[in-house]
């Protein structure tokens, strides 16, 4: 393997951590493969998140896979049955792999734990994680599947070896970009999570301002009503002061409640983002003072 080869692919590793937080986190990781694969010689492969417990495909109820990134020229059936084979002898180039011209190689990925990434993982090694003691918090490996395409027999120990050889030059290069692209991937589902938490906490807001509005249209409705029901009723006992205080309540009411379907008019045209504000020179003290009044007279009339 030529240094510039190695430089080269260098290089196109941190052009594609830099732009893991901009591009789709399936595009960056499809890109990484490729370059993987090109670099190797190779022709098929796949890219895995795991746990660095799980060292074989039927190790208890577990998949050997936390998560799918990436594929190329295979598919993930095919992938489990190639770990079936070669997964339980990692770590050196087994005669299985020599053999068929695969190889499988881990990559650490640091800090990475199970729990920061359980938001993209199957749901039942999800429920698995948060029941198994201490899984939750073991750290994430990728696992690389890598393979050759009908090479001549006596090539098969020949490309192999040297993919175990090349792959340790960049591995660090490679972990980096994946640590960036799950990383963005995690920055992402936060935005998310923090979006539907402010829908659901205006949605709640709403509801109590529709059920604070609906009892403030029941109070001027009630008073317009029992009073114009007294006028109807005893006009001719009522005295004329009498029969004026009780238009006035009437007036009152009737513009309070012309407030409050201005208010609910309002709401509708802040929802369809039609809202024109118009910017006016305001007195505050004058505005507390009207607020506080509002609150009393509210106060008193309910004692």
């Amino acid at each position: 393997m030529q240094t510039s080869e190695v430089m080269e692919t260098m290089i196109d590793l941190a052009r594609l951590a830099q732009r893991s937080g901009i591009a789709r986190p399936d595009v960056i990781t499809r890109e990484l493969l490729e370059r993987l694969l090109t670099f190797c010689s190779a022709q098929r492969g796949a890219m895995l998140l795991t746990s660095p417990s799980l060292t074989s495909v039927s190790s208890s109820s577990q998949s050997t896979a936390l998560r799918t990134l990436a594929l190329h020229n295979i598919v993930e059936e095919e992938v489990q049955t190639l770990l079936t084979a070669l997964l339980p002898v990692d770590g050196d180039a087994p005669d299985t792999a020599r053999e068929t011209c695969w190889i499988t190689y881990r990559l650490p990925l640091g800090e990475v734990t199970i729990e920061s990434v359980r938001s993209s993982i199957p749901p039942v090694l999800k429920a698995e994680a948060m029941i198994t003691p201490g899984l939750a918090s073991q750290t994430v490996q990728a696992l690389l599947v890598i393979g050759w395409t009908d090479p001549a027999n006596n090539e098969c120990r020949t490309v192999v070896e040297q993919g175990y050889t090349s792959l340790p030059l960049i591995a660090d290069a490679i972990g980096a970009v994946i640590v960036s692209i799950l990383l963005a991937e995690r920055a992402h589902n936060l935005k998310i999570a923090m979006t539907r938490e402010a829908q659901e906490e205006a949605e709640r807001l709403k509801a109590e301002l529709i059920g604070t509005v609906n009892h403030e249209l029941r109070s001027p409705l009630a008073a317009i009503k029992g009073y114009a029901a007294t006028l109807l009723r005893h006009e001719r006992r009522l005295t004329r002061d009498e029969r004026h205080e009780f238009l006035l309540t009437i007036n009152e009411a009737s513009d309070r409640l012309e407030i409050l379907v201005e208010r609910l008019l309002e709401m509708s045209e802040l929802e369809a983002g039609s809202v024109k504000l118009d910017r006016v020179p305001v007195d505050m003290a004058h505005l507390a003072q009207a607020a506080i009044a509002l609150t009393e007279q509210q106060g008193s009339s309910q004692t």
